[in-house]
């Protein structure tokens, strides 16, 4: 399934993300999404916050 994962990353500036991620639950889509911005952007959990991820 494809979800779309919107949040924020604050890290410096407070920057807004909107992502597509294909997984198979909401709680793997979230994991997801930390992975990323852990990975592309060095940002730690606290520094990324979710507000809303719904099924495409």
């Amino acid at each position: 399934m494809k979800f779309v994962v919107e949040g924020y990353v604050v890290k410096g500036a407070k920057r807004v993300f909107t992502i597509e991620v294909e997984a198979p639950s909401e709680k793997l889509a979230r994991e997801h999404a930390y992975t990323f911005f852990g990975a592309n952007v060095g940002a730690s959990r606290h520094q990324i916050h979710i507000g809303k991820v719904s099924k495409l």
